[in-house]
């Protein structure tokens, strides 16, 4: 017997797909390719059951913001060890839908709250699956990053709006998905991610670190795959010689910048 913790519906499981597992191999063949638009309705509605299923906007959002709404208000109150405040825990959800790295002291303030209870807070919100934690790479004293766990659910947060902003948090998170869902359904050991930030300000969305790999990783939502947008991920590169480098774009076809530097589609990242 064992556990295995279920994520949100990945992309294939979506579209009554056969599972495959790219994050784990790092073969991103075109074979069994999905269809582009399956990856935009994930972005757009995310994989929580009923949800993502609902085709109209208004109804998804409230559906979302209510089911929310009776975690913080019902379900954290049967946490034990510890009295949460409701109001806090909602308004860090809706606070990190738009701004997922925070500053724990400027939060407290803004809150009137200690700084303890906010990390006490976040940690239940950790604990009831709602984010992801995702730190500094190599960096112990860099501020810690709070993604939401599904796309819809972070898009009914931030009210529905859809902008450049919006959609590349959305592809960040459709990643993270993914990757953790294809390494827990193959039975491999949790990868840790990161985010990667440097003094200078070269900077890169994910890192994906096992005992084997290390993967830099760029999500784009155009096909703007310019020099200037490859510098983070080059100034990765050139620190840590035995990684690899993959931006996930809307194109057709992947394509090599350089031996250790891929660009793939959105829709081979499942």
């Amino acid at each position: 017997m064992g556990i295995t913790k279920l994520y949100p519906m990945t992309v294939r499981e979506l579209n009554n797909k056969g599972f495959v597992n790219p994050w784990v191999t790092l073969n991103f063949s075109t074979e069994k390719i999905i269809d582009p638009k399956s990856v935009e309705t994930w972005i757009d509605r995310g994989g929580m059951p009923i949800f993502c299923r609902l085709n109209d906007l208004d109804e998804r959002m409230g559906l979302i913001n209510s089911w929310v709404e009776a975690i913080c208000y019902r379900d954290l109150k049967q946490l034990k060890d510890a009295e949460y405040d409701s109001e806090i825990a909602y308004n860090l959800l809706i606070h990190l839908s738009l701004e997922p790295l925070i500053s724990i002291p400027r939060l407290s303030s803004d809150f009137g709250t200690t700084n303890e209870s906010i990390k006490k807070h976040l940690r239940a919100l950790e604990s009831l699956f709602l984010i992801y934690k995702i730190p500094a790479f190599e960096n112990p004293r860099g501020r810690p990053m709070y993604k939401i766990f599904d796309s819809g659910v972070l898009n009914a947060l931030r009210g529905g709006k859809n902008t450049l902003v919006s959609r590349h948090a959305s592809l960040t998170t459709l990643i993270i998905n993914e990757i953790l869902a294809q390494y827990e359904y193959s039975g491999k050991f949790k990868p840790e991610i990161y985010y990667y930030r440097t003094r200078g300000g070269a900077k890169i969305d994910l890192v994906l670190k096992t005992k084997d790999k290390l993967v830099g990783i760029e999500c784009v939502t155009t096909d703007d795959i310019s020099p200037y947008r490859q510098r983070g991920m080059k100034s990765f590169l050139e620190k840590y010689s035995n990684a690899i480098g993959y931006f996930v774009a809307p194109i057709q076809k992947a394509f090599s910048i350089e031996k250790n530097i891929c660009v793939i589609p959105w829709n081979s990242i499942a």
